[in-house]
């Protein structure tokens, strides 16, 4: 019978062993029962060879234990102690294929599974020699993630492969979206509630690398009224020495050129016309100009200022003759009394006609009085022949008479 350093096999001693010769025998390894490693040793039998990749003693979870050991049925990569490089190397066995990304030889750490190699179930970044993102995740940028030519479309300027989706920094000078793409308030933070009221183009003032302060004021975005921010709190309001106006600057003012002046709206002057047309600050009144105080507005008008719209006489300083000459305005009618050219001995500014008093000794009355008195009273003596007025009474003192009454009748 077998004796106790026998290896474990089966009774069918035959198989190995002959009558004629039992030490010398041949193994059938079909007949053995226990594990490889109890006789491949290197000591009862031959062990792994200096070659043999590193592995446990379970031979027989890759090699057929028949005639043809060397060729092994299937690589069980449970046993497999060393790493992967060390067989999938293009030299004991296939390695990485040509297509692969350039990576380092922890194949272990993407390719988790040995017995599904492919799909990846997790790829670990840090493996990544040149990580040129794009080279993989070339399905994945679409047309609302736009970035610059001068990037290459390397996402890692902008991302961490440890934590892709909070960017860490952003940079932003490589992106080709306007910035409320992204700064919307849901996809990072937008403009402030005191921001004053603009268009979204946010980089016509702002600069990316440096965003506050603003670098230029593009006031062609802004959408409220001047005022809105030159209020002294957020930009220059009216200098001190500005003419006063109401605070509709877009009135006189135009946002690109701001200090040439195209055209100045007059309905936004709260001031009088002499405040600046005295002939420093511009244009006054000119040489030829009727004798009249500074309220301008009191005759001319500011949408048309000529020709005037009226005349306020209560303006004017000088004799009514200045203008009213028949030249330059009417003058007296042909049917006036005869009297001298103090019209304002009569006639006021204010209500022209009818004469309000005829003041007859300031003026010089060329005709008789019944030029214009053509009725005497009824209480009027009688005259016994028809004698001027005059003859009696003076303008100065019209009673009592000033004349002896020898003219009277009877």
């Amino acid at each position: 019978m077998k004796d106790d350093n026998h290896i474990s096999s089966t009774e069918r001693c035959a198989s190995c062993h002959t009558t004629d010769a039992w030490i010398s025998y041949f193994t059938d390894h079909h007949e053995y029962v226990g594990e490889c490693i109890f006789c491949h040793n290197g000591e009862v039998a031959m062990g792994q060879s200096s070659e043999h990749i590193s592995v446990t003693s379970q031979c027989e979870l890759c090699h057929y234990s028949g005639w043809g050991f060397v060729a092994w049925d299937v690589i069980n990569h449970d046993v497999v102690l060393g790493d992967c490089i060390d067989c999938h190397n293009d030299i004991v066995t296939v390695g990485k294929w040509v297509e692969h990304m350039d990576a380092t030889d922890n194949c272990h750490l993407c390719h988790v599974d040995t017995e599904s190699w492919v799909p990846v179930k997790r790829v670990r970044h840090s493996e990544i020699l040149t990580p040129v993102c794009i080279d993989c995740h070339y399905n994945i940028v679409g047309s609302n993630h736009d970035v610059g030519e001068k990037s290459n479309l390397d996402c890692a300027l902008c991302h961490s492969t440890m934590q892709w989706l909070k960017v860490i920094p952003p940079l932003h000078d490589i992106t080709l979206q306007p910035c409320i793409e992204c700064h919307n308030k849901i996809d990072a933070i937008g403009k402030k509630i005191d921001h004053i009221p603009v268009s979204d183009n946010c980089n016509a003032c702002h600069s990316i690398q440096d965003w506050v302060p603003v670098a230029n004021i593009d006031h062609d975005q802004t959408i409220g009224d001047c005022v809105s921010c030159h209020t002294e709190n957020i930009a220059t309001k009216k200098s001190f020495g500005h003419m006063i106006t109401t605070d509709n600057c877009e009135g006189c003012h135009m946002t690109d050129s701001f200090t040439a002046i195209p055209y100045l709206d007059h309905y936004e002057m709260l001031g009088s016309c002499v405040w600046c047309h005295n002939n420093k600050d511009t244009s006054g009144k000119h040489a030829s100009h009727i004798t009249s105080s500074d309220l301008c507005e009191n005759c001319h008008s500011v949408n048309l200022f000529k020709p005037i719209q009226r005349v306020d006489h209560t303006q004017l300083f000088g004799d009514c003759m200045q203008c009213h000459n028949n030249i330059k305005a009417v003058g007296k009618p042909v049917n006036h009394v005869g009297s001298d050219d103090q019209c304002i001995n009569c006639h006021t500014k204010d209500m022209f006609k009818p004469a309000l008093s005829a003041t007859h000794y300031f003026i010089d009355i060329t005709q008789p009085c019944t030029s214009c008195h053509t009725n005497q009273p009824e209480s009027h003596i009688s005259l016994s022949v028809n004698k001027n007025c005059e003859s009696c009474h003076v303008v100065s003192a019209w009673f009592p008479q000033a004349r002896e009454l020898s003219v009277l009748a009877n």
